[in-house]
């Protein structure tokens, strides 16, 4: 029962829905002796027959046969509304992120630093720099170009860089709000939810 009961909520949270077959013995009328946990993804809408069936299969389910358990929406009479597709547009710019990220640390170089160059720089040093930079970008497009006869300096940290953390929370707490989680139960203590523990 544990098992069933954690797949259902599961499937609920991520899908919006969960489906469970119910089990009938004769001798008892009327009232169910056990279920089955069934995927939403593995059942199809049989508009010709108003039943859901198993999706590659001849077996279609009546009304008393199968319990379906959804968090309603107004624009899907068949399947429930999924938090995970409420939150998606943030937990996409978060992978992206994270993957901006992850190349750049990869490149084992820093995007943040540059190199100045005295105004009286010699054409052809300053072009070969050029024919370099066009080299290196394909290699490591992130990363900070070594060039001849500068001097090289570290970028500082941008507005942008400092809000990054900024934007991951606001990206967390989008989330768990969708899915009405109290901050404090998961963990989150700011100045608004401090005083709201129970």
């Amino acid at each position: 029962y544990i098992k069933f009961m954690t797949r259902g909520i599961g499937s609920q949270l991520g899908t919006g829905d969960w489906f469970a077959e119910c089990v009938h013995d004769d001798t008892i009328k009327g009232m169910p002796t056990g279920f089955y946990f069934i995927q939403p993804h593995r059942l199809t809408y049989h508009y010709d027959t108003d039943q859901w069936g198993l999706i590659g299969s001849q077996v279609r389910y009546e009304n008393d046969e199968l319990i379906h358990v959804e968090v309603p929406d107004p624009w899907n009479e068949l399947y429930g509304k999924s938090y995970i597709d409420k939150a998606a547009t943030d937990i996409t710019i978060d992978i992206m992120a994270m993957k901006f990220n992850k190349d750049t640390f990869e490149s084992g170089m820093s995007p943040k630093n540059f190199m100045t160059f005295d105004a009286s720089i010699p054409d052809d040093v300053f072009t070969d720099n050029i024919r370099r930079i066009k080299l290196q970008a394909k290699e490591n497009p992130q990363g900070t170009y070594f060039l001849r006869g500068g001097q090289f300096q570290e970028g500082s940290r941008s507005n942008k860089d400092m809000q990054f953390s900024e934007l991951q929370d606001k990206i967390r707490d989008r989330i768990i709000a969708a899915y009405g989680v109290p901050p404090q139960n998961v963990g989150i203590y700011t100045a608004g939810s401090l005083g709201n523990e129970k």
